[in-house]
């Protein structure tokens, strides 16, 4: 890894955990082991490094994205199932891409905006036409919002893991699975196929190990 890609990775971890206007550059130079002079040489500024660690995020979440329409799958059932084992993996893999994502969207909403205009929204609209082409087919309910559909569901994923160190305190209590995360995770897919599919779409086709990231 090079010394650019670790000030991102240790800018992405304090950024996460404390907010992109606390975190210090000493604190992310001390995780790197470098000096805080050698962040200024690759970035120039803080601000600077915040906006490459958010559009480092989202490229690498464009470059996933296209993974959807590698699959085999040709059905409706298919598509979902390969969007929801994407979308879980990469920000479960690294919750902190969550976490981050999180606060900048509250933070900086107009910045935001413009970001994922720019790398998720074309993907979006292609996922969204893949839902429109079930809903046609009868294997989707005919009353859904296809764009708004896949917005809702990756909204709940990256919010899911992004609170959830800390507010999954009761479901942890007496909790058989030992991965909370995971576990919100199941429901939300679960919950997601259910308000997609109709009513025709067989059990056997909708298997839930499917989505387990």
């Amino acid at each position: 890894m090079s010394a650019r890609e670790q000030i991102l990775e240790a800018a992405l971890n304090q950024m996460a955990a404390r907010g992109a206007d606390a975190a210090s550059l000493q604190s992310i130079a001390d995780e790197v082991g470098i000096k805080k002079p050698s962040i200024l040489y690759h970035f120039g500024n803080k601000e600077e490094l915040r906006k490459a660690v958010v559009t480092d995020i989202l490229a690498r979440w464009n470059e996933v994205l296209p993974r959807l329409f590698l699959t085999t799958a040709t059905d409706a059932t298919g598509r979902f199932e390969s969007l929801a084992n994407e979308l879980v993996s990469f920000f479960s893999e690294c919750p902190s891409r969550a976490q981050l994502m999180f606060r900048e969207l509250m933070d900086r909403p107009a910045q935001m905006r413009a970001y994922l205009q720019e790398y998720v929204r074309p993907w979006i609209k292609m996922i969204a036409q893949e839902v429109d082409r079930g809903r046609q087919a009868g294997s989707v309910q005919s009353n859904i919002d296809p764009e708004a559909f896949v917005w809702v569901l990756i909204n709940s994923v990256i919010g899911n893991i992004a609170v959830a160190s800390s507010m999954t305190t009761e479901l942890r209590e007496g909790d058989r699975d030992p991965d909370t995360v995971q576990r919100l995770l199941r429901e939300v897919l679960r919950t997601a196929r259910v308000s997609l599919f109709s009513i025709t779409t067989t059990s056997s086709q909708l298997n839930p190990n499917n989505a387990e990231a």
